[in-house]
């Protein structure tokens, strides 16, 4: 019997990777668009956490 993480191993590379789902061009810019809008509202949570922190020093 093979060791198990050699099993686990053969199991990943032999199966066959499923197809990459195509979403329509207009579901993906308006995805893209929130994906930006929520890495602003992160980058501005940032800095003002930034700010917060330099005021205590």
């Amino acid at each position: 019997m093979p060791p198990r993480p050699m099993a686990q191993t053969a199991l990943f590379e032999d199966a066959e990777s499923p197809p990459v789902p195509r979403l329509p061009q207009d579901v993906q810019i308006q995805l893209l668009r929130q994906v930006v809008q929520w890495m602003q509202t992160v980058a501005l949570a940032i800095n003002r956490e930034v700010r917060d922190e330099q005021d205590y020093r």
